[in-house]
C-alpha cells in the first residue's frame, strides 16, 4: 500500500527556473504583519505546500507576523527561491 506522503506532489520536484526572475514578493502591510505573495509559476505551484502553514490568506498572498515571515523567508532562500523585498529603501532582491 502506498502512503499519502508518497502520493502527494512534492514542491522540491519543481525544477528551478534558470532566469533571475522573482519567485516571491514580500511587503510590510501593517505594524509587524508582512505579506508574502508568489509571483512566478514555480512559486505558485509550491505555495500550497509552503505558505499556508500558520499564515492568514489574503487574496493571492499570505500574511505572517515578523517572526514567522523571517523563518519562512529563510527557508525559501535555502530552497533556492528568489525574493523581492519591498521595504523603506525601495525594492531589494534577496
Amino acid at each position: 500500500m502506498t502512503s499519502a506522503v508518497t502520493l502527494a506532489p512534492r514542491w522540491e520536484a519543481i525544477p528551478p527556473v534558470q532566469s533571475r526572475s522573482t519567485d516571491f514578493e514580500v511587503s510590510r502591510i501593517q505594524g509587524a504583519l508582512w505579506s508574502i505573495r508568489p509571483v512566478s509559476e514555480r512559486a505558485r505551484r509550491a505555495a500550497p505546500y509552503l505558505l499556508f502553514q500558520g499564515g492568514m490568506p489574503q487574496g493571492d498572498a499570505v500574511v505572517y507576523d515578523h517572526q514567522k515571515s523571517n523563518a519562512l523567508l529563510y527557508r525559501l532562500r535555502q530552497d533556492g527561491f528568489r525574493i523581492l523585498y519591498h521595504g523603506p529603501a525601495g525594492p531589494i532582491d534577496i
